[in-house]
């Protein structure tokens, strides 16, 4: 359960550690140690929920580039419903039936 920045912080960590990694890159330790916090090149958050608190959290709460939250909704009705509003986070609507055409120009 992400609850709170230190949480999401945690949760961001754990993922990056939990990658296999052998290209030429330091180790995630390295990074963490001087970025404590989540600031972020790119960060995509894929959810079945628009919930506007969470919305506002992470673009409140994120320090990255580049924020993308790719929305999946069961219909193209429930996607123009979706609001924007939002600083920093690019909203993507993804409709059941058509994830390659809706994040074919994502941003990484």
């Amino acid at each position: 359960t992400i609850s709170s920045v230190d949480s999401l912080t945690s949760a961001v960590q754990e993922l990056i550690y939990s990658v296999a990694d052998n290209l030429y890159c330091e180790p995630a330790d390295y990074y963490f140690s001087e970025n404590p916090g989540l600031s972020l090149s790119s960060l995509t958050f894929i959810s079945s929920s628009d919930n506007p608190q969470m919305l506002e959290f992470l673009d409140d709460n994120i320090d990255a580039d580049t924020k993308n939250a790719v929305i999946v909704l069961n219909s193209k009705e429930e996607a123009d419903k979706l609001s924007a509003g939002y600083a920093d986070i690019r909203l993507i609507p993804v409709v059941i039936g058509r994830i390659t055409s809706s994040i074919k120009d994502i941003e990484l």
